[in-house]
């Protein structure tokens, strides 16, 4: 007997899928970040995308050790505006502004976010870049924007307690099943 689940149900049930799923998976980069004693250790931390264990974050794992060397040091650079920001969107900006060759968009932004949870400072708009921005076309159609304000998106997404950060999440980790809805 086939279940026809609808819209609602789909989404709700890839949001209990997500959350158990990272109850199990914590994101060891950045409480590496976060666990630093210093803003310049931390900025260290998130640009050369290793955790406490060594690991090279997936995200990051083409990316080359000197292109991240010059990234940490390009950041560092910036260290005093980054002490000062009081918004995620000023702190990604100046991630932005400080890349160098071989760093894209989505280094940037795991990178602001690393260094943004060391400051405790959040994403309050999705944004969208490689993944993510599919899985949102995926749900929303043609975007114009690199930023989503998490009411843009379908229920229960919109409703959801989930933060725009994990919302980002979601969107690309199922970026093919929003996708295949499209199809």
């Amino acid at each position: 007997m086939f279940i026809i689940l609808s819209l609602y149900q789909r989404y709700h049930n890839i949001i209990r899928h997500y959350k158990k799923w990272k109850s199990l998976h914590p994101d060891t980069w950045i409480e590496h970040s976060v666990n630093q004693s210093s803003l310049s250790d931390a900025i260290k931390a998130a640009a050369s995308c290793f955790d406490h264990n060594g690991r090279k974050h997936p995200h990051q794992y083409r990316l080359q050790i000197q292109h991240l060397k010059q990234y940490e040091d390009s950041l560092l650079l910036h260290l005093n505006a980054i002490q000062n920001v009081q918004h995620f969107s000023q702190l990604i900006r100046i991630v932005e502004n400080a890349k160098v060759k071989g760093i894209g968009e989505l280094a940037i932004y795991d990178t602001a976010v690393r260094i943004g949870a060391y400051l405790n400072l959040f994403p309050d708009l999705i944004y969208l870049h490689a993944g993510a921005r599919i899985g949102a076309q995926g749900i929303l159609g043609k975007l114009d924007s690199d930023v989503l304000d998490k009411r843009a998106l379908p229920e229960p997404f919109s409703l959801s307690d989930l933060t725009c950060y994990e919302l980002e999440d979601i969107l690309c980790i199922y970026k093919a099943i929003f996708n295949r809805r499209r199809k």
